[in-house]
């Protein structure tokens, strides 16, 4: 409303000074004009006058346009998002828009004529008196952080743009610009505790990767080492060591002891990852293949004893045993093994074997000369010797001799030495040729046990059983005797039943006990009864077995092939 009055004031001060123009004009002489003249003057005045009106009326709709944008600019400069400032060569504010006001936490009118410093922090007053000397110095556009402190309030962080111009007057002033910037400087400040915290723990990483990495070298050093051990080692050990595959199928190591076993060169081996088992005794591949088949699917170690053929047809034997090697899963996935050259032993046991065969031989021969020498030797004379007694003691009666008592009872010691000497002659010899001369033995025994240990003992068998062989008998006989022995020694037994039956696998003869029953686990290398019977069952071509009865008693049996 002031701009509109003062635009009025002006049109009606224009006008008088065009009135007074015109008296003066007026007041000189002038020729007088001609009716047609004073026509065509008129004329050209009310085309002036209507040029004049046109060219008013586009100066009002150009003023109207400047006011809109001059509206526009304030409305602009004052709403803007940052704050505007003019300032003089002293500093002094000269004009500030309403944001400025608002940072600043002053009211507009009361901001101008402030000195800017007075709201500047006064550990950053430095910082603004570089940025003015370096602005009046090179009249350049000028850029600084600083914080300013509002009327009532906490600082803030704030971006100070300046450049220097001139106002209406020509005067130098300074046009700033003050933009907030604490939340970039609070985001700034956070990034660079972030960054800190970061180089911490990269410092910490790096020197716990540098230990790491030390110690993986003191380790691959020391694998280095443990590597060229087990190399000079594998390849010096006389067994062979391999490491495959969980189905063999591929061969990633063998020691060169390969060579020398089996006669094969350990080259043509990684070639043909199968020529071991070539050279395997068909009789024993199964068995071979059996036991490293169950390595890898129940990842238990195992072993097996099988015979290779050497290309000389030479025949060794081989002790292999398999361990399973698990991946990061815990699945197999290799089988890592050390095969033993065990002919000599075999050699060994075989000779064994025999000289106990031989032995076991000897001894049934000797036993059954020495029975057959109580029976008609000791046993026929203690028969004379009694029935001479008899006599004696009928002749002492019929005399009416007190000694005929004496006599009798001499008598009864001779007859009981007989019958001793027959049982003693018995057992040296308990089977008495014939397909039923073990049945016979057993049933004697089982009645012998009873009386003898106290217990129940049974024997059963079935009639079709005849085992026509003396020695054979013998040694099943003894198998029986060894079995009851220690189920009355170890078992504490009450009750042992013997039985005798012919199956599909041949002649069966099974001892079975009420007693604790053998431990769990046993030592691989058994008792030395264990091992008679185990020798005795060889001699014969027979295969002996020993378990657990269930929670008690033990069950010993014996099978003779048909």
């Amino acid at each position: 409303m002031p701009e509109k009055t003062t635009r009025l004031c002006t049109i009606d001060a224009l006008r008088k000074r065009a009135e007074k123009q015109l008296l003066a004009d007026e007041s000189k002489p002038q020729a007088a004009l001609s009716p047609a003249q004073a026509r065509r003057i008129l004329h050209e005045l009310h085309v002036h006058q209507i040029e004049l009106e046109m060219q008013n009326e586009e100066l009002r709709r150009a003023q109207a346009e400047v006011e809109i944008s001059r509206e526009r600019y304030f409305d602009l400069y004052d709403m803007a998002p940052v704050g505007y400032f003019t300032l003089n060569e002293k500093g002094l504010i000269l004009e500030a828009n309403l944001t400025a006001a608002k940072l600043l936490g002053v009211e507009r009118g009361a901001v101008v004529k402030l000195l800017l410093s007075r709201f500047i922090l006064p550990e950053d007053q430095d910082i603004y008196y570089k940025h003015r000397r370096q602005l009046i110095k090179t009249g350049e556009p000028q850029v600084c952080e600083l914080r300013l402190i509002k009327k009532e309030g906490a600082p803030f962080w704030a971006n100070i743009e300046a450049t220097v111009a001139k106002d209406a007057s020509g005067s130098p002033v300074c046009r700033t610009v003050i933009s907030d910037i604490t939340e970039r400087k609070q985001a700034e400040e956070a990034l660079k505790k972030a960054h800190d915290e970061l180089e911490i723990t990269v410092f910490f990483r790096t020197a716990k990767l540098q230990e790491r990495t030390a110690e993986l070298q003191t380790s691959n050093t020391a694998l280095s080492e443990s590597e060229e051990r087990f190399r000079q080692m594998a390849e010096n050990m006389r067994e062979v060591f391999w490491l495959a595959d969980a189905d063999l199928a591929k061969l990633h190591y063998v020691s060169p002891a390969f060579q020398e076993i089996w006669g094969r060169s350990h080259r043509e081996l990684y070639e043909n990852p199968w020529l071991w088992e070539d050279a395997v005794h068909p009789e024993d591949r199964e068995l071979a293949d059996r036991t490293f088949l169950s390595i890898s699917e129940s990842g238990v170690p195992g072993q097996c004893e099988y015979r290779i053929v050497h290309p000389d047809g030479s025949v060794r034997w081989i002790l292999d045993r398999g361990s399973p090697v698990r991946d990061a899963a815990g699945r197999v996935y290799r089988i890592a093994g050390v095969a033993k050259d065990i002919t000599e032993r075999k050699q060994a046991e075989a000779a064994v074997n025999r000289l106990q065969a031989e032995l076991l031989k000897i001894s049934e021969r000797e036993k059954q000369l020495i029975a057959q020498e109580l029976h008609d030797g000791l046993c026929q004379h203690l028969s004379g010797t009694a029935m001479m007694g008899s006599l004696l003691h009928r002749r002492l009666a019929e005399a009416g001799s007190p000694e005929a008592e004496n006599a009798k009872a001499i008598g009864d010691l001779l007859k009981t030495g007989v019958d001793e000497a027959r049982n003693l002659s018995h057992g040296l010899h308990p089977v008495r040729s014939g397909g039923e001369g073990l049945i016979e033995a057993l049933l004697q025994y089982a009645k012998t046990a009873t009386n003898l240990f106290h217990i129940r003992c049974t024997f059963r068998y079935d009639k079709s059983v005849r085992v026509e062989s003396q020695e054979v008998a013998t040694h099943l006989f003894r198998i029986t005797q060894e079995a009851v022995n220690n189920a009355m020694k170890h078992g504490q037994a009450s009750q042992v039943f013997i039985t005798l039956k012919k199956g599909k696998e041949g002649v069966t003869l099974s001892i079975r006990d009420n007693g604790i029953g053998i431990p769990h686990k046993r030592p691989t290398s058994g008792g030395m009864g264990m091992q008679i019977m185990q020798h005795r069952a060889a001699a014969i071509g027979a295969e002996v077995a020993i378990r657990r009865a269930g929670k008690r008693g033990t069950v010993v049996s014996c099978t003779l092939p048909c």
